[in-house]
């Protein structure tokens, strides 16, 4: 996910109520075929590291590096936000087509479920996966 992407998920998280902003949780990262390095933010206090490494592995094509989570926040948008770090040298999972860049965005949703947002290219065409867990 490009960084204006990101900000634009947040910037979305950001019009929630407050009762409703306490609860959220999000995270988004890239994986791309020309770095092995991943990057990404998540909200602090939304989901757990366990969480977020399970969500980036599963979209990797192999095994993922070791994680690291930034020891400070930062606040955009009326939001506390964390960046981490990991590696997929992999490249995305074989199911994207190929892709060579993978943009990833998870959220809880107010019922409970994660909702996940996959945004690929495949034969030259942009193309959105959604999941519900």
């Amino acid at each position: 996910m490009t960084p204006k992407a990101a900000l634009a998920a947040l910037t979305l998280l950001a019009a929630a109520t407050p009762a409703l902003a306490q609860d959220k949780k999000f995270v988004g990262y890239t994986i791309t075929t020309q770095s092995p390095d991943v990057r990404g933010v998540m909200l602090h206090e939304g989901y757990s590291v366990k969480q977020v490494i399970a969500f980036v592995q599963k979209s990797c094509g192999g095994k993922i590096g070791p994680f690291a989570l930034a020891t400070k926040t930062h606040r955009k948008g009326g939001f506390t936000l964390k960046n981490f770090r990991t590696t997929c040298p992999a490249g995305p999972a074989a199911r994207f087509d190929g892709t060579e860049r993978l943009s990833v965005e998870h959220e809880r949703l107010p019922d409970g479920r994660t909702l996940t947002e996959y945004f690929y290219v495949s034969g030259g065409e942009s193309k959105r996966l959604v999941e519900f867990e």
